[in-house]
């Protein structure tokens, strides 16, 4: 099925319109017309016959009827006279016409005559209807004229503006049509000329594509994000558990102590892949939770991360202390927060060759602090830049690193701030909204 614009249904719309008004007008014109001659003027001949009749009666010498649109005459059929006055030429062929109703030209004047016999006599009625037409004309058919006149001239503004209402609901459908992706930059589809001459409805359509337009650009974004962080983060795992593998393959079966190392070392940094694509997955979904949230003791959790990680960093000579002044639950995905704080535990062990690391839990806020190699102001300015790596930092290993950090934080509404001395160690504040806080009594 051929689609049809708006324009064309307008058009015919219109044009229907019209074609059935003039129509029904023509139809009403020849209506009336056939009422005024065969009900009223017909019937008024008659009435007029009947009456004349019973005044001639009681006086036979009672004028025929005579005005400006009426004639009458009467014929004695025996002496073929017309009421006692000379035979007019302009009155032969009176005898022709037969009794009841017809047309003629009487005296050039185009008539509608009406014949009666009455006790051997017979009188002709002649209605004048030409001055009647020339009535009919100069208020029937002239005013409906011009009404007309005036519809179509409505209906051609009712057009014109009706193309104007359309005009912005064509240059929007051209304007996305016309919209090109581009794989190195996102553009917004410029609107604002359109919301100039566009109505309400419009202004709602506008405000909707303005607001998918967003929610495009911002899922654009994310996977673009997706694709450059998977692809960048996980091409050290890759390499580690590929250099592992063939590591393994040099070690003989005599020295198990260092196989063990090597599987191990495998069996984490597969761990780690697994975290850090499930968090990848996470942001590319609108920054949104991998679970509903739910009340669990933030203490705890961080406890628990902390010994675990603490585990991971043996070998280095580091003092770990969690001090919490009070336990309380906070509402959000569990998942998410572990992601967070895993990550910015295990990167104050990886930039901390030894020393202290403390974590201090406070109502709506956790603060990280280490005595690491710290970061110089440069580097601290870039802590949150996607790929951006301190070449100076001789810590190994990978990780989600501060920029997806910074995103699961503002997805959450949290606030993360840092700060950072070199050879002094750096520092990390991370606050959350008291909506999320169930301090326990």
């Amino acid at each position: 099925m051929t689609a049809t614009s708006l324009k064309k249904k307008f058009i015919s719309l219109y044009a229907r319109q019209i074609a059935m008004i003039s129509l029904v007008t023509l139809l009403s014109v020849f209506a009336a017309s056939y009422v005024l001659e065969n009900l009223l003027i017909k019937k008024a001949l008659k009435q007029e016959a009947d009456y004349f009749w019973t005044l001639y009666d009681n006086n036979p010498t009672h004028p025929l009827p005579n005005t400006n649109n009426l004639r009458g005459y009467l014929k004695d059929s025996d002496h073929l006279s017309i009421n006692s006055e000379p035979i007019d030429p302009h009155h032969q062929g009176l005898e022709n016409l037969e009794p009841g109703f017809g047309r003629v030209s009487w005296h050039e004047i185009k008539s509608l005559y009406y014949v009666s016999d009455h006790n051997n006599k017979r009188l002709y009625l002649f209605f004048l209807e030409e001055n009647v037409h020339k009535l009919i004309l100069l208020f029937g058919v002239l005013p409906l004229s011009f009404i007309l006149l005036l519809f179509y001239l409505s209906s051609w503004l009712a057009y014109t503006n009706s193309k104007r209402l359309v005009s912005p609901l064509q240059q929007l459908a051209k304007r996305v049509s016309d919209y090109r992706f581009d794989a190195k930059t996102i553009q917004s589809i410029e609107l604002n000329d359109i919301k100039v001459n566009a109505d309400i409805e419009v202004l709602s359509l506008i405000k909707a594509l303005e607001k998918f337009n967003t929610q495009l650009q911002e899922f654009i974004e994310r996977e673009r994000n997706f694709t450059r962080d998977a692809s960048h983060e996980l091409r050290t795992p890759v390499a580690i558990i590929k250099g592992s593998l063939d590591m393994l393959k040099r070690i003989e079966d005599t020295n198990p102590e260092k196989r063990h190392k090597y599987l191990q070392k495998i069996r984490q940094t597969a761990e780690e892949m697994d975290q850090l694509i499930a968090t990848l997955l996470l942001l590319a979904h609108n920054g949104s939770v991998l679970q509903e949230p739910t009340a669990f003791s933030l203490p705890e959790l961080l406890r628990q991360l902390a010994d675990d990680i603490q585990a991971q960093y043996a070998d280095k000579n580091i003092t770990l202390t969690v001090d919490s002044e009070t336990d309380y639950h906070i509402n959000a995905p569990k998942k998410a927060v572990a992601m967070v704080f895993e990550n910015l535990i295990e990167n104050a062990f990886k930039y901390t060759p030894s020393g202290t690391i403390n974590i201090q839990i406070e109502p709506n806020q956790v603060t990280i602090t280490d005595s690491g190699i710290g970061m110089n102001e440069h580097t601290l300015s870039q802590a949150f830049t996607p790929f951006f790596r301190d070449l100076e930092a001789e810590a190994q290993g990978f990780g989600l690193g501060l920029p997806l950090v910074k995103r699961i934080c503002e997805s959450l509404t949290w606030h993360l701030l840092l700060n950072s001395e070199v050879d002094k160690g750096t520092t990390v504040l991370v606050t959350f909204p008291a909506n999320q806080v169930n301090h326990l009594s």
